[in-house]
């Protein structure tokens, strides 16, 4: 390959990652972000002398990164929460304002999510001879069509990866995704959106993968945080609710009630009973691949087309 060909590529490749990473970042992060003021507490809705492990736990002891930073009990699958402040949040940062746009922001996350761009964008930059990086900051730079902010966010992105800062290049940003899909799960089940079973359901598929690809909660726990902040692009106005996360988690790591602690990272775990498909189905934001899509998914996408595929045939049994 000459190196015409290599520039060629490259220019491609940032125009297909810049024409995503902008979008998704806008649409999902609620700004000004603010950190609570009272002193952080591993709150509990239960009681830590009556606990009793169940799949529901195991996911909530990941999502208590977001959920103790807001002062929620960490064990409630329904959120201690305002509702109204939540269907804002949720309206502004993701555009869900039904059950209908939850379930295809929830299809988004679990499919492909940020870690679809973000994956190979610190790849690629990493990777990158320095002449060619050189030229990509540079086009960047001139690059009048982009505002200022998604400018900067995208070259601290950029130059984030190259000097592997936070030890990016070693990020697996599944975490990233898989916890925000629990936590929206949450955050649905508060507003009605989906009924408990439904959530019970709907957040073993996330768990099922994280326990996969980490070895500790320390380590799903580290690496979400280390993906949040690269996300974040060095937006100063993220920093005090990343330092709160940095907080939660050192907290969970002392606790002596924490569920880190209660909870082993290799519990068993159930299969899902596939509600989630069954809803994307019932709404139309699901169908069956044909054979040359199917050639083409990833992972992720085969599963829940597995899955449809079963439910598919038995309603053409019917």
């Amino acid at each position: 390959m000459n190196n015409t060909t290599i520039e060629v590529a490259c220019t491609l490749f940032v125009i297909a990652v810049f024409a995503t990473l902008p979008a998704r970042r806008k649409r999902q992060k609620k700004k000004p972000e603010t950190r609570k003021t009272e002193p952080l507490t591993l709150r509990w809705q239960t009681s830590p002398s009556t606990f009793q492990p169940e799949p529901q736990y195991w996911a909530l002891a990941n999502t208590l990164v977001f959920n103790v930073r807001n002062g929620c009990a960490w064990d409630s699958l329904r959120l201690d929460a305002s509702a109204d402040e939540t269907r804002q949040s949720l309206r502004q940062s993701w555009g869900i304002s039904d059950r209908a746009t939850l379930l295809e922001q929830l299809h988004g996350v679990f499919t492909g999510g940020h870690r679809q761009a973000l994956q190979p964008f610190v790849g690629h930059y990493a990777g990158l001879p320095e002449a060619a990086f050189k030229q990509e900051v540079e086009r960047l730079r001139e690059d009048r069509e982009l505002p200022d902010e998604e400018r900067r966010e995208s070259l601290w992105q950029m130059q984030a990866a190259r000097d592997n800062r936070d030890g990016v290049q070693s990020v697996n940003f599944l975490a990233w995704d898989m916890v925000r899909f629990i936590m929206l799960c949450q955050n649905g089940l508060l507003l009605d959106l989906i009924d408990e079973r439904e959530a019970r359901d709907f957040i073993l598929l996330p768990s099922l993968y994280l326990q996969r690809d980490y070895k500790s909660w320390l380590d799903c726990a580290d690496q979400f945080m280390r993906a949040r902040g690269f996300w974040a692009g060095g937006d100063p106005a993220m920093i005090p609710t990343q330092e709160a996360t940095r907080e939660v988690i050192e907290l969970a790591q002392r606790d002596p009630h924490s569920p880190w602690k209660l909870l082993a990272w290799e519990m068993a775990l159930p299969a899902p009973q596939w509600l989630f498909v069954s809803a994307l189905y019932e709404m139309q934001l699901l169908a069956p691949l044909s054979e040359r899509e199917r050639g083409e998914a990833n992972e992720f996408e085969l599963l829940l087309d597995n899955a449809l595929q079963k439910i598919h045939l038995t309603d053409l049994a019917r």
